[in-house]
């Protein structure tokens, strides 16, 4: 073999492990990304239901307070 030989391999296989290694940081970044983005979501679920909880007790609460204050404003009249 010659030495143009050898530097062609070496480079060959060196060129594989650098690409090798870019696409594995990338895939596992990828991976990280997808489960974090899928407990985001999940907990965006969670904050959705408990706000429209707190909502409906809000306009429960509100409703009571509007009654009350016709019922004060038809007495004072």
């Amino acid at each position: 073999m010659t030495w143009e030989i050898v530097v062609g391999i070496i480079s060959l296989v060196t060129f594989f492990i650098s690409v090798g290694a870019v696409v594995y940081k990338l895939s596992r970044a990828l991976a990280v990304l997808e489960t974090t983005i899928r407990a985001l979501s999940d907990t965006i679920r969670e904050l959705r239901a408990s706000s429209h909880d707190t909502h409906k007790q809000l306009f429960d609460r509100v409703e009571d307070h509007e009654t009350r204050i016709t019922v004060l404003e038809k007495t004072k009249k």
